[in-house]
């Protein structure tokens, strides 16, 4: 699969792999692609407990 990516994403990645956190282009994606995968199971399972959170919060407005 090739991707295009703008200037901005493709010098953040770069960045990434230049500070020795990834080797290479693709295992940045790959761990792109899982977190977003992780937040996409946790944010169903954790509205209700988010919600609530921000409804008793002091900064919610609801005081």
């Amino acid at each position: 699969m090739n991707l295009a990516l703008d200037p901005a994403t493709e010098k953040r990645i770069q960045r990434l792999i230049d500070l020795g956190s990834y080797s290479d282009a693709a295992e940045v994606v790959a761990r792109a692609v899982f977190l977003l995968e992780a937040e996409e199971d946790w944010l169903p399972r954790n509205k209700e407990h988010r919600l609530s959170s921000r409804e008793s919060s002091p900064n919610s407005g609801n005081h």
